[in-house]
């Protein structure tokens, strides 16, 4: 078993670092019946040490990702400064999030958290140090009018993304700011209509895991048309197919992975991070800056991306998008 004050030192690094916790604020900590509840307890006491007032919340785990959660979480998640989402399916594109965030609260998504995540992987990374790569390929592609994504496995993926912001997730320490955590990466919502293409995803997919027979997904007019591949494929064409909506097959997030710490686990909030991945989400965007409502946001994510932002490569094999490492942490 994991000592109790390793969870705590990782823990301090959500309420220090990520959020910035400031006394007499209110935290909201969210849990679910399939996290262990030491993970809230060490939040407790990290949030305690910062002078803030932490809220503890268990539910039940949620049927699918970014399901909305019961309104009474809801509404707690609308009274609180800051939110910790420890929960299996992600509350990061739900209502709830967004209302909270209207409101000012700020939220750190840890989706799939277990306690090894306090202390190893993502968690480790000089998040201060890796800010301004982040900033730097966030401003490209909101510059930017058109995206191509490809990999090795036959992903070859293009969108429009004109008009488009893309959102930098790192933290959460401003008001209503979210990202998943502890994770590092840039995303865009592409325009409705615009990706076609084809996407092979070849790590793992959001509520499945990791993905051993590759699944292909075709791409027309914005729209995934065919799931081919073996069980995997199978289980996701089930859970879109599932919200019996139309707008829950429509290409949401192309999402570049920049977190050094992070490999390839199955969980998808340390996959979807890690450097050397992308991932593309199907489903709702509206969290993203897109119009598609969806009930639904699955995120899927694969290998040895090289992605071009109007012709231009700003993350490829043979493009050093990292800096050296060097010790930045701040409090």
């Amino acid at each position: 078993m994991i000592d109790f004050d390793e969870l705590v030192g990782g823990a301090r690094v959500l309420a220090d670092t990520l959020t910035d916790v400031k006394p007499g604020e209110q935290v909201l900590i969210v849990l679910d019946t399939s996290t262990s509840p030491r993970i809230g307890e060490a939040a407790s006491v990290a949030v305690r040490e910062r002078g803030g007032v932490p809220v503890v919340n268990l539910m039940d785990t949620l049927p699918f990702p970014n399901s909305e959660p019961p309104s009474v979480v809801a509404a707690a998640m609308l009274e609180a400064n800051v939110i910790f989402g420890f929960v299996t399916q992600s509350l990061f594109h739900t209502k709830a999030r967004l209302s909270a965030a209207e409101r000012g609260a700020r939220m750190l998504s840890c989706t799939g958290i277990v306690e090894e995540t306090l202390i190893r992987g993502p968690i480790k990374a000089d998040f201060f140090g890796l800010e301004p790569v982040v900033d730097d390929i966030a401003q490209r592609a909101t510059a930017g009018n058109t995206i191509n994504v490809t990999s090795p496995a036959g992903t070859n993926l293009t969108a429009s993304i004109k008009g488009r912001t893309a959102n930098r997730e790192i933290w959460s320490r401003e008001p209503g700011q979210a990202s998943g955590a502890p994770s590092i990466e840039v995303n865009i919502a592409p325009v409705e209509g615009t990706a076609d293409g084809v996407i092979v995803i070849d790590a793992s997919v959001a509520s499945i895991g990791l993905v051993h027979d590759p699944i292909r997904l075709t791409v027309q007019e914005g729209k995934v048309t065919r799931f081919s591949g073996g069980t995997a494929a199978e289980e996701l064409e089930s859970m879109i197919a599932a919200t019996n909506d139309p707008r829950s097959y429509v290409i949401a997030e192309i999402g570049i992975g920049l977190n050094p710490e992070g490999k390839v686990t199955g969980n998808i909030f340390e996959d979807e991070s890690s450097f050397g991945t992308a991932h593309v989400a199907i489903g709702k965007n509206t969290a993203h800056g897109g119009n598609n409502p969806a009930p639904i946001h699955v995120d899927m994510v694969f290998r040895k991306p090289t992605i071009e932002i109007d012709g231009h490569i700003i993350v490829g094999a043979n493009v050093p998008t990292l800096p050296p490492h060097q010790d930045s942490r701040r409090r």
